[in-house]
């Protein structure tokens, strides 16, 4: 609130013997747009007559007004995911726990007394859009640090633009390549393929699938994992007998799976992270597949799950999968359930019928968040000097330690900007419609 003070003036001595007459005003109105006020003058006393002349008495000094603090400069988190295209699978349940963490985040006091404002953009699941909201972010609304990227190649076409800028940034997508060769300014929350395909090969080698079929996306997530797989396959002793790729916009995949199927595989990997991958696990049966069908955690996002046509797909299933979206089948004892149960009970406030359920791309949201949080809390960094500022939150995100989220659990170091623990995925099969751990 304003306050408004009228100065403090003395009237000159008129004559010897008069007692010098003072105005003494004061005004504190608040009001949206203040209007000055009078001073009220005060009642005017003469001498009696037989009195001696007295001087005017010294004028006190007077104590400049107090200004109210300045409210402190925001903490801006920048975060570019897709809100709608093929990734929005992954993007929009990311968005949304953001913006919940932003809301709880400023309830409770924001962070060292700075409230936190998330400015965000839809990519539109297009690399040329996230590229120029990118810079937006870093040059015109001069954030602090960067969240986001709901699709491996998105991230890919990021990372120069973010590395340049130096600016810190918490990526959600998942290649290896995105690291490699190490990175200073980029961390990311999302396992890569040693462990989403890795895992699926592991299984194969386990159950002696040792000829298999591979139908990749034909974008940077299917197209790192596909090098992976190639790298890895003859390591595991297993052989990959046809290998095809579709775009995550089409519709028709029984040309590549009518291939794959003549190359009489064992098994059926399928990666991708968008509704197409499960469509062609569909059309895979359509086709007369009884062979394993083996995928990746994308598959299992409820944007895919709650659509019949897709779940039926998939039923009989193998998956790699995140602990967040089997959480409730977690024993008491494993770390990632309380956050992940607490995280669920937060969303299921905030978006009521809106909400299907917890899911892993929301928990990811969630815990690059808090990674970033935290990091920010530790560093406290002086928001006037931002290239500084930003420079002192890197340097606190790689000294991450210890953290579990209901995604996963981390630790960061110098040479790891992945930091992310093995035993924070699962093993899943598609039962009744539901993903069950492989115990």
């Amino acid at each position: 609130m304003k306050k408004r003070y009228s100065r403090f003036h003395s009237l000159a001595v008129l004559a010897a013997g008069l007692i010098a007459l003072a105005l003494v005003a004061g005004a504190c109105a608040p009001s949206v747009a203040p209007t000055p006020t009078a001073a009220p003058l005060a009642k005017s006393t003469t001498a009696p007559p037989a009195a001696r002349p007295t001087q005017a008495p010294a004028a006190q000094p007077t104590q400049a007004p107090t200004k109210p603090p300045a409210a402190k400069e925001p903490v801006k988190i920048g975060l570019v995911a897709s809100f709608s295209g093929y990734a929005s699978v992954i993007g929009a349940p990311l968005r949304d726990a953001v913006m919940l963490m932003e809301e709880e985040t400023n309830k409770a006091g924001g962070i060292n007394g700075s409230q936190v404002k998330v400015i965000a953009y839809d990519d539109e699941s297009d690399e040329s859009k996230a590229v120029l909201a990118m810079k937006k972010l870093i040059n015109d609304d001069k954030v602090l640090a960067l969240i986001g990227a709901s699709a491996s190649g998105i991230a890919m076409a990021e990372a120069p633009i973010v590395e340049e800028a130096q600016v810190p940034w918490i990526t959600q997508g998942s290649t290896n390549a995105l690291l490699n060769p190490p990175k200073k300014w980029i961390f990311k929350t999302a396992p890569g393929e040693p462990l989403q395909v890795g895992a699926l090969l592991t299984y194969m080698k386990a159950k002696a699938l040792v000829n298999f079929g591979w139908l990749n996306q034909a974008a940077g997530y299917g197209r790192e994992a596909r090098k992976y797989m190639e790298a890895a396959s003859p390591k595991e002793g297993l052989n990959p007998v046809a290998k095809e790729e579709y775009n995550p916009t089409d519709t028709d995949m029984k040309p590549q799976l009518t291939k794959i199927k003549a190359a009489n595989p064992q098994a059926l990997v399928v990666v991708g992270a968008d509704p197409a991958a499960a469509m062609s696990i569909r059309q895979a049966r359509e086709l007369g597949f009884t062979i394993p069908v083996l995928g990746v955690p994308p598959l299992l996002t409820a944007t895919i799950m709650k659509v019949k046509e897709l779940r039926d797909g998939l039923e009989g299933g193998i998956f790699s999968a995140m602990k967040p979206d089997v959480w409730e089948q977690l024993p008491d004892s494993d770390p990632q359930k309380k956050p992940a149960a607490d995280l669920d009970k937060l969303m299921r406030a905030k978006y009521g019928s809106r909400y299907t359920g917890l899911e892993f791309s929301a928990a990811q949201g969630y815990d690059a968040y808090m990674l970033l949080v935290n990091a920010v809390k530790r560093a406290n960094p002086d928001l006037s000097d931002l290239a500084k500022a930003r420079s002192q939150v890197r340097d606190a995100l790689e000294q991450t330690k210890g953290y579990i989220g209901p995604f996963g659990m981390y630790n960061m170091t110098p040479q790891d900007h992945e930091g992310y623990s093995p035993e924070a995925m699962t093993l899943v099969q598609v039962k009744n419609g539901n993903p069950i751990i492989i115990k």
